[in-house]
């Protein structure tokens, strides 16, 4: 099967300097030719360090039905490249082949006439398209539908809020039926509830054999809807290929998540034998400067076992600790604290304490599928003696960290983001029981 787009050795250059003749003046010439040679990339600064490769040397394939996903920081290229691909902008070398018919969106309402209402905008963009007035009218009750907007289509859209043109130009895009649909941050503004219509709708489109291009900083879009993911840095690809590897990837370097940590333990000096002496006798050392356990290592597993930074909502999160126990004379628990965004979400450690020396004590919890919210989290590891007052031997503070993100399922009620540190799945009973009999008539609830 043929790509239904190639992009070949892409780069774009453009110029941070002045254009022109010296001193800022631009001759008349190069007035009446600056449109071709911004987009061509045959503008050039007098000073050679004043231009820069926003993209350098981009290649990939996208097969039709595929769903490509394309992250990034600010800066990254990643607008550059959809721009080039949408025909907007011409690379400076290398090249794209689109085989079919596209449509993209930057951002909301990009291109709508704020004078214009809903459905004459409708009309505009179709035309635009290359849709004519007929085949418009046979498309427009269903765009006007999908886009909740019945009350307002014929109000201008200068009237409208960020969410409602969020949802018109999704609408108008979604039902032209381009065989490409570019998308660059368009959820931005729209309702949870809205954004799910939409990844149904971008669902069954990939069904039907259409691509998807999707660039969103939204790591959980991307895993939820895309299957494949490029994440650009400086302009170039760093890594390419399944989405959750990529996002996994991107997760660990730029937001600095943390799977596991292995600890050097250093033996502290040995309690002298009076104080052991005292302690067999009963009651903990008064002096708590050194600590009776050593943390050798923490990890985060998924289900396969695996350490990972990045967890779906539909597997579990395993926490494994490991320590040592220095001297017998006091019991120790492992405890660890789950955070998000600073706030405690709550904590865990095992029912039984150990005392144990001389072995590597392995405490790991399995925090179930469908616990944690989607979002960031980070775990504070402890190793406590639970004495009064509790007894801190270890406390790493953030000591591993990791993501969660939920895939995409257009029959599944509040999918993606939604309130709340954790959304657990609960068993709940549902049951139909006939309504009580009506009171006789003429009688209310207080009588006669």
């Amino acid at each position: 099967m043929e790509p239904i787009i190639s992009v070949k050795g892409i780069s774009k250059r453009y110029s941070k300097g002045s254009v022109g003749q010296p001193g800022g003046r631009v001759s008349f010439l190069k007035t009446l030719l600056l449109p071709g040679l911004l987009m061509g990339g045959k503008l050039q600064s007098f000073r050679g360090e004043e231009s820069f490769w926003a993209l350098k040397d981009i290649h990939f394939d996208v097969m039709p039905g595929e769903r490509l996903g394309i992250i990034g920081r600010n800066g990254a290229g990643k607008t550059t490249l959809l721009r080039i691909l949408s025909k907007l902008v011409l690379p400076t070398e290398g090249e794209a082949v689109i085989r079919g018919r596209s449509t993209a969106l930057f951002g909301v309402g990009v291109g709508f006439r704020p004078m214009l209402t809903g459905r004459e905008n409708i009309y505009l963009e179709s035309s635009i398209h290359g849709l004519n007035r007929k085949e418009t009218e046979a498309r427009i009750e269903e765009i006007i539908q999908f886009s909740g907007l019945q009350g307002f289509i014929d109000t201008p859209i200068k009237y409208y809020s960020k969410g409602m043109v969020t949802r018109l130009a999704f609408s108008v895009a979604a039902f032209l039926e381009p065989d490409i649909l570019m998308l660059d941050e368009v959820f931005s503004g729209g309702d949870i509830a809205f954004q799910k219509q939409c990844l149904s709708k971008m669902d069954s489109m990939a069904m039907g054999g259409r691509a998807l291009i999707f660039v969103s900083h939204s790591l959980n879009e991307v895993c939820r809807l895309c299957e494949k993911a490029i994440w650009l840095e400086g302009g170039r690809i760093v890594e390419m290929g399944d989405s959750r590897d990529v996002t996994q990837a991107y997760s660990k370097r730029m937001l600095k998540l943390v799977s596991s940590l292995s600890v050097k333990a250093e033996r502290p000096k040995p309690i002298s034998p009076e104080v052991l002496e005292k302690t067999e006798q009963g009651g903990f050392v008064a002096d708590r400067s050194v600590a009776r356990a050593v943390l050798l290592g923490a990890s985060l597993t998924n289900g396969k076992g695996e350490k990972a930074e990045l967890f779906y909502r539909e597997e579990p999160v395993n926490i494994r600790i490991e320590f040592e126990v220095l001297y017998g004379d006091v019991p120790v628990v492992p405890i660890a604290h789950i955070l998000k965004d600073g706030v405690h979400v709550f904590s865990t450690h095992p029912e039984k304490t150990v005392q144990e020396c001389g072995v590597r004590h392995v405490s790991s919890v399995r925090i179930p599928p469908h616990f944690f919210n989607t979002g960031e989290f980070s775990v504070t590891v402890a190793l406590v003696t639970p004495a009064r007052p509790k007894w801190r031997h270890i406390f790493l503070e953030n000591a591993l960290s990791f993501q969660v993100v939920e895939a995409f399922d257009g029959d599944k009620l509040f999918s993606g983001e939604y309130r709340g540190v954790v959304k657990p799945l609960f068993d709940w009973d549902n049951r139909v029981e006939p309504l009580d009999d009506p009171e006789p008539s003429g009688e209310g609830p207080h009588g006669r």
